[in-house]
C-alpha cells in the first residue's frame, strides 16, 4: 500500500485525477448503499408485518401528519425559548480573585 501511495504521490496529475474519480466513484457506490439499506430500514423492517388496505378516510392524512411535525417543532422551541429565558432570568454569580 506504502508503494502504491509513493508510485501515485510521484506520478502526473491526469494518473492522480483517474484515480481520484475511481476512489470517488467507489465511496459513491458505498455511501448510497449505506444510505439505501438504511433508508429501507425505516421505511419497511425486515420481518414487520406489511399494512393492511385501509379504505378511505382511515390512516393519517396530509395535514394530519403536518399538524402533527409543527405540533413537536413548535414544543422544541417553546422549550428552547424558555431553556433561554431561564439562562438570563438567573442571578449571576462572579468570583473575582485578586
Amino acid at each position: 500500500m506504502e508503494n502504491f501511495i509513493k508510485k501515485l504521490r510521484d506520478s502526473d496529475n491526469a494518473v492522480k485525477r483517474r484515480w481520484l474519480v475511481v476512489f470517488s466513484a467507489i465511496a459513491m457506490v458505498f455511501v448510497v448503499f449505506i444510505w439505501t439499506k438504511y433508508f429501507n430500514s425505516l421505511v419497511a423492517p425486515i420481518g414487520a408485518p406489511q399494512p393492511t388496505e385501509q379504505g378511505p378516510g382511515e390512516g393519517f392524512t396530509f395535514w394530519q401528519t403536518f399538524k402533527s411535525g409543527l405540533a413537536i417543532i413548535s414544543q422544541s422551541l417553546g422549550g428552547l425559548l424558555h431553556s433561554l429565558i431561564n439562562i438570563f432570568r438567573e442571578p449571576k454569580d462572579y468570583i473575582i480573585q485578586p
